[in-house]
């Protein structure tokens, strides 16, 4: 921070330092700096796509849903291969329950980069909420091959497309690793559902995970 201050003393007009900066602030969760900075960036060049999705991100992080999609569109507008644009609008998306758009979108950016953290999982829970169980069990094994920081709520709900389609040794092979892994709801269904004769899950709990970008 004490670098970019002195830099924008020496080039006060430069809107990449603004860019920077912003994600800086925006890494140590300070939201109204980074607005700040993200809209002296695109007063200076109002076509930086990534001083918008700085700025979509400053809104998300500050549940601004509504801001942060607008951002957004400018952002793709500007460069249709933004991958963490398009990714970060269909989680938006996502959570105003648009899950068909909000698949389309990360699919889209998956396809540009397939290593966005979190994507997979992302992707996989969109289609769960869609649905979509069995696409849903393909996007959670990718989160999972790829040892995703989330293994545990990933199994959880590989498992549960399983049992949503009918197909309880499967699902009941998934709520094990998750259960092995610390989730509280698969050791309850392990007990209550793999272990006995259950057709059903008494009392199944619901999940719908929250998702974080990794800025």
């Amino acid at each position: 921070m004490m670098d970019y201050t002195r830099a924008e003393r020496v080039e006060p007009e430069n809107p990449r330092l603004f860019v920077s900066r912003s994600a800086v602030h925006i890494s140590e969760g300070n939201l109204k700096d980074a607005v700040q900075d993200c809209d002296r960036a695109i007063k200076l060049d109002p076509n930086d796509a990534d001083a918008w999705y700085n700025r979509a991100c400053a809104d998300y992080m500050g549940r601004n849903n509504e801001g942060a999609l607008r951002s957004l569109e400018k952002a793709v507008k500007l460069k249709g291969e933004h991958a963490d644009a398009l990714f970060l609008r269909g989680v938006v998306r996502g959570e105003q329950y648009k899950e068909s758009a909000g698949i389309v979108d990360i699919q889209s950016a998956l396809a540009i980069n397939p290593k966005i953290p979190g994507g997979w999982m992302s992707l996989g829970v969109l289609q769960f909420e869609n649905q979509q169980y069995q696409e849903g069990i393909e996007s959670f094994t990718r989160a999972i091959d790829a040892d995703d920081s989330e293994l545990m709520v990933a199994y959880y709900y590989r498992g549960d497309c399983y049992y949503h389609l009918e197909d309880k040794d499967n699902a009941c092979i998934n709520w094990r690793q998750s259960a092995k892994l610390g989730d509280k709801d698969a050791q309850f269904i392990v007990k209550n559902y793999c272990q006995t004769d259950a057709e059903t899950i008494p009392k199944k709990p619901k999940k719908r995970r929250n998702t974080v970008i990794e800025f």
